[in-house]
């Protein structure tokens, strides 16, 4: 298990102060803008959080996975009617074209592999490759400062994949960097 993965309290992930804090409607404005989406895939899902929240705006269909058995199954509870599934983001069990959004929120960080990872997002995506991670700098929350990536590693993985520029979102505590695929 790579040492940059969450290892925390569940419960964390959801608390009220941290959600605030990431302003998710910010988030959700800077990644729909623009694009209509009805299915998305949450990688590295967690309990859930920003399933529950793309869905809550309109996303028709969301699924999730994440290599922690346990925190899916925090998930379903949150989204019984969803489908969630255990696995890696360089190895994504669903075929290709399945989702018109990927969208990895605070798990990019934590892959063993970035292109893999991307290129498996833009496998099965059709639309839209959404990253969100904190920036590269000091804060009082997120990752230790040497689990960030600066946003020129990002995207240089992107050109690795395939994936072309990314358009980058800079938001008050966090960054959102978006591949938008033409199928």
């Amino acid at each position: 298990m790579s040492e940059r993965r969450f290892s925390g309290n569940f419960d964390r992930l959801r608390d009220p102060s941290s959600v605030k804090m990431m302003a998710m409607d910010d988030i959700i404005a800077a990644v729909m803008e623009g694009t209509e989406l009805e299915s998305m895939l949450d990688v590295g899902t967690g309990t859930a959080v920003f399933a529950e929240h793309f869905q809550k705006a309109g996303v028709g269909t969301v699924a999730g996975v994440d290599v922690n058995p346990e925190m899916l199954e925090a998930a379903k509870g949150y989204l019984p009617e969803s489908e969630f599934k255990v696995g890696p983001a360089e190895a994504l069990p669903w075929e290709d074209c399945s989702f018109d959004l990927v969208f990895m929120g605070f798990v990019f960080h934590e892959v063993d592999d970035y292109v893999k990872t991307l290129q498996e997002a833009a496998r099965v995506g059709k639309k839209l490759v959404a990253v969100l991670e904190f920036p590269k700098i000091e804060q009082p929350f997120g990752p230790p400062l040497d689990h960030r990536l600066d946003a020129q590693q990002v995207v240089d993985f992107g050109m690795q994949a395939g994936l072309g520029e990314a358009k980058i979102v800079e938001l008050e505590h966090l960054v959102v960097y978006l591949w938008e695929k033409l199928r």
